[in-house]
């Protein structure tokens, strides 16, 4: 028999509830991987441990895998399957005791290329996400994707375009969110928001993550996060920021560009909120004993320029310390430095300067008034030992006293 045309096949258990239904063909039944299988109002009906005991007694399935088969309980699939066995269409709806999902999948599977691609749309009113994943911090999820993906050993490549109607995280139920993600190997774009009554944020932007031409380019619009209702935290703190990030490179010790940080209010009390208008952060990165950072705000401006490795500038500042303060800093600064400055020489000048800034003295309790800024210049120069700083404050007021 090459050829089966099916009317009309209707299997079922005089006990169990299991019954498969449909009409259809299966053509070129003599090379099953090329064999075509039509079919047509399918309908299956089952229990999950009879689907079980089927896989056991054919010793397909691991033990893991059967136990989260069991966790399906009684379910049916409804649709149409035409195509291939590793290239068809199903369309269709499947029901579980986890959820369920009306689908349009698309799959090809290339024999022997380690493969896959996958093409269509899946929309669920509930799905038990939590109990899916054995995570108790996850419940249920609900929304549509459309996605389209190319998979295989080397590269990936494809698009998912989703809106989740909600999805419930560490006991709270996040509603509205979007997103649109494009990725082509290293490269991601994509754009995300979320539209809660307790997180209002967007994200847009893209990055590259191969090693040789990193880089991100991303801006992020906080409107509000209330961090103690989404179970986040269990103490007040509300924030709300504009971030625009444009970075080369994924090491914070090599990276080039700048970050911008404007209207930032933050509270941890209802009756009492930080602002600041800006925060600009720059980096450059030209090579050995080139590198410079500086950050500027409405109260705090502050650069440093020479050589420096933000993981080993602790180590680094204890261990010179420690030359002239051994009982505090103890004899291991010193090795404990060297295992993380052999290749990361911390040598640089930094300038600050400080000037009043009302909501943010007020924010902090800080109860000294500046009549005029203050500044400290320094240097760090680890490879001898070296560390200086020099302050300049002309006149600082605490409480009733001038100082």
């Amino acid at each position: 028999i090459d050829d089966l045309s099916i009317n009309r096949l209707n299997i079922t258990h005089n006990s169990k509830p299991l019954k498969i239904s449909a009409t259809g063909a299966l053509i070129g039944i003599k090379k099953p991987q090329s064999a075509q299988i039509r079919l047509n109002d399918l309908i299956l009906t089952a229990n999950a441990d009879d689907i079980n005991t089927i896989l056991a007694a054919a010793n397909v399935g691991k033990p893991d895998l059967r136990s989260k088969i069991a966790q399906l309980g009684n379910f049916s699939i409804n649709g149409n399957f035409n195509g291939q066995p590793l290239d068809a269409i199903f369309e269709g709806d499947i029901n579980t005791a986890l959820g369920n999902a009306n689908m349009l999948l698309d799959y090809t599977i290339p024999y022997g290329n380690n493969a896959i691609a996958l093409k269509g749309n899946v929309k669920t009113s509930n799905i038990e996400l939590g109990k899916i994943t054995a995570n108790n911090k996850l419940g249920s999820v609900a929304g549509e994707v459309a996605f389209d993906v190319n998979i295989n050993k080397n590269n990936y490549n494809g698009f998912v375009d989703g809106y989740i109607n909600h999805f419930d995280f560490n006991k709270y139920r996040y509603n509205n969110i979007t997103a649109k993600v494009n990725v082509d190997n290293n490269f991601i774009e994509g754009i995300a928001n979320i539209d809660d009554p307790n997180i209002n944020i967007s994200i847009e932007g893209e990055a590259n993550l191969d090693k040789n031409n990193p880089y991100i380019n991303a801006h992020a619009l906080a409107n509000t996060i209330n961090f103690n209702n989404i179970n986040l935290t269990n103490k007040y703190h509300h924030l709300s920021a504009e971030i625009e990030a444009n970075l080369n490179g994924l090491d914070i010790d090599n990276a080039t560009g700048h970050i911008n940080v404007n209207n930032l209010r933050y509270s941890n009390n209802p009756a009492k909120e930080l602002y600041i208008d800006h925060i600009a952060i720059n980096a450059h990165n030209e090579g050995v004993d080139k590198q410079s950072l500086s950050i500027s705000s409405n109260f705090l401006n502050a650069s440093i320029n020479g050589s420096y490795s933000y993981k080993s500038l602790v180590p680094a500042v204890k261990d010179i310390l420690s030359h002239s303060f051994p009982v505090f800093f103890g004899e291991n600064a010193h090795q404990s430095a060297t295992s993380l400055t052999a290749n990361n020489k911390n040598k640089f000048t930094f300038d600050i300067s400080l000037e009043k800034d009302e909501n943010v003295f007020n924010f902090f309790n800080i109860n000294t008034d500046l009549f005029v800024p203050i500044t400290f210049t320094g240097e760090v120069n680890h490879p001898e030992h070296k560390l200086s700083m020099v302050g300049n404050i002309p006149y600082l007021v605490a409480g009733n006293k001038l100082i």
